[in-house]
């Protein structure tokens, strides 16, 4: 996790110097090891460096060779792979870094370099011979890379406050994103808080030149495949060798790496198998998040018979102990109002990390979309007519979750197969007037009509790509989801506020592509979810973890959190003209509001959150 910085003026008109130098500056949080920048008439580029693997320590950016001049942010899996293939002499007195494989890639294979690479990365390249700037993000976005494009202008970043230290930068809101972030959409995988800025979406390189623009999405995982093994222990084994594979190329660090270890299968796979990859002597570092005050929410005793069993050095954050909202210094600054309710958790496990020394910090967010749960296979075998095994798995799903049948077949079988617009038929006869109320009740209508709001809704669930089958379409839509790159994103600005870069296992490509190939029957097996997972981590996991059948659900810590620490703003909200008066119905928000701090009720806890963080993000930029 460092930081890259760009200008090109298009229109070949010479730079001014200091303004990449304040857009660099901006950035310093992200890369305290050094900082870089390179002129070259009407283009520049900038770079600021956090050391994380042993080769970054020799790396220099922006990194200068004939023709081409490169700033990255870029962590690559496959290096062995790629000194073999490109024929890269071994060097004597160092490694080749990251960066000088990306090159030599992009020499080899010009715009098709990124199909070749595996790991994080984003990355600019100015090509003197072509004249044009060349981008690349990674497969699933967890490096993250922001952009103003005009007519004579192209400025790019790791976060947007880079880009709004530029003069030349316009910052106008936009209407469209702060809307969805009341109604909690994120599929725009483009958009941000302001109409000039856009995101570059995983997976997609973008070319510039003086004349033209052009974005290919260059990888898509493939939902039509399908992997045929010889037996379930098979592809429990080769899941376990992908799955360590995984866990083994993000290990490499010029620090301690830490793991966050919840007690859910995901985390603790992580945590077990990382253990068991480093040496003996070494304790893993192990930060948790426990609720002891919010029974519902706490999760320590499965985090505890993880530690009982593997060799870690845990420790234990209580986040609850602070507001769920962002610290209240900086809203200028931050690149948007705060989306996701449960950031605060992340926000305060990293602050233990990098009190512990730790600079990589793995993570188990991922894990429930490249492992499906494959309830969805229930549908899926009333359509192919395997009705033993649909009336096997029903009742084994009942039993391992204690409830009858007949809830089983109507959440997982009949109610998916109801069409949307019989749905929302049903809603009115419930008394929803529309979409919008049931999303978030205080959006103001007159907003939500005048940005088209419900209609842009009803449009991503429309435009998803079709896929026959339920299990692997359901399956490829989770993994393609905006979501996901939302939360990558936003746990990015986060970890790199602490000195911090956030690993992914299971975003792991050949793991992904792995899991969507799998059958339905890898998934749901003998009414266990994700049962591939299971029968792959074997003895690895305590049997209390392996057995868990359900997610622990954080909304009463959320609720609670902020109720607690926010009441006197709420009140204030509700009492006194607010910058989220254009885009809240007042009456609305105030009776969310009044039901949540007299009954705690949590239907309400994130439209009023949603509120408090719009408002705190205008009131921020009113002062800047």
């Amino acid at each position: 996790m460092s930081a890259i910085t760009g200008i090109y003026r298009r229109s070949e008109e010479q730079l001014d110097t200091n303004g990449l130098t304040r857009m660099a500056r901006t950035l310093s949080h992200r890369g305290p090891d050094g900082v870089g920048i390179w002129s070259g008439g009407s283009v520049e580029f900038g770079h600021r460096m956090l050391y994380t693997t042993p080769e970054s320590r020799h790396a220099t950016y922006p990194l200068q060779r004939g023709k081409y001049v490169l700033t990255a942010d870029v962590r690559l899996d496959n290096r062995a792979e790629l000194i073999a293939e490109l024929d890269l002499e071994r060097r004597r007195n160092r490694p080749t870094t990251d960066g000088e494989l990306l090159l030599a890639a992009y020499e080899r294979w010009g715009d098709r370099c990124p199909n070749r690479l595996l790991g994080a990365f984003v990355f600019a390249i100015w090509d003197d011979e072509q004249n044009r700037v060349f981008c690349a993000r990674d497969h699933v976005g967890i490096r993250p890379l922001y952009y103003h494009l005009s007519d004579n202008l192209f400025v790019f970043g790791s976060e947007i406050r880079a880009l709004r230290a530029s003069p030349d930068v316009p910052t106008p809101l936009n209407e469209v994103r702060i809307g969805e972030h009341l109604a909690g959409l994120f599929e725009d995988k483009t958009g941000t808080a302001y109409r000039s800025i856009s995101r570059l979406p995983p997976a997609h390189t973008m070319t510039v030149t003086p004349e033209d623009v052009t974005s290919r999405n260059y990888w898509t995982p493939d939902p039509s495949r399908e992997l045929q093994l010889d037996s379930d222990q098979a592809y429990a084994e080769r899941f376990k060798e992908l799955f360590e594979k995984a866990v083994r190329c993000r290990l490499r660090s010029t620090r301690p790496v830490g793991a966050t270890l919840s007690g859910g299968l995901d985390s603790s796979s992580i945590t077990t198998t990382a253990a068991d990859l480093t040496p003996d002597q070494y304790e893993l570092p192990t930060f948790s998040a426990v609720f002891d005050a919010v029974p519902e929410s706490n999760e320590r005793r499965f985090i505890e018979d993880v530690i009982d069993e593997t060799t870690v050095a845990p420790t234990f954050v209580s986040p609850n102990k602070t507001s769920p909202l962002p610290d209240t210094d900086g809203f200028a600054s931050r690149d948007g109002p705060i989306a996701i309710p449960t950031l605060y958790v992340h926000r305060e496990l990293c602050r233990a990390a990098s009190q512990r020394n730790v600079r990589v910090l793995l993570h188990g967010f991922g894990g429930d979309s490249t492992v499906s749960y494959g309830f969805t296979a229930l549908p899926e075998y009333t359509h192919t007519g395997y009705w033993r095994r649909l009336l096997h798995e029903t009742e084994c799903v009942a039993d391992r979750f204690d409830v009858p049948v007949r809830t089983v077949l109507w959440g997982t079988v009949l109610k998916p197969m109801i069409p949307s617009l019989v749905r929302d038929v049903w809603g009115r006869v419930q008394g929803w007037d529309s979409l919008i109320e049931r999303i978030n009740s205080t959006i103001d209508p007159e907003f939500a009509d005048r940005i088209g709001l419900q209609e842009r809704i009803q449009r991503f669930e429309i435009d998803r790509p079709p896929v026959k089958d339920f299990v692997r379409g359901h399956h490829y839509r989770n993994l393609t989801s905006g979501f996901v790159p939302f939360s990558l994103e936003s746990s990015d600005r986060t970890a790199a506020r602490f000195g911090l870069e956030v690993r992914y296992p299971f975003l792991d490509k050949r793991l992904i592509e792995y899991c969507l190939a799998l059958p339905p029957e890898q998934f749901l097996r003998n009414g266990w979810s994700r049962s591939i997972l299971r029968r792959a981590m074997g003895t690895r996991l305590p049997d209390t973890v392996a057995a868990r059948v359900w997610k622990t659900d954080l909304s009463e810590a959320f609720s609670s959190a902020l109720i607690t620490h926010e009441r006197d703003r709420l009140e204030k909200l509700s009492n006194s003209p607010a910058h989220v008066d254009a885009y809240i119905d007042r009456p609305a928000l105030q009776q969310a509001i009044d039901r949540l701090l007299t009954d705690q009720t949590l239907d309400d806890a994130r439209p009023v959150w949603r509120a408090l963080t719009l408002e705190d993000w205008l009131r921020g930029l009113s002062f800047s």
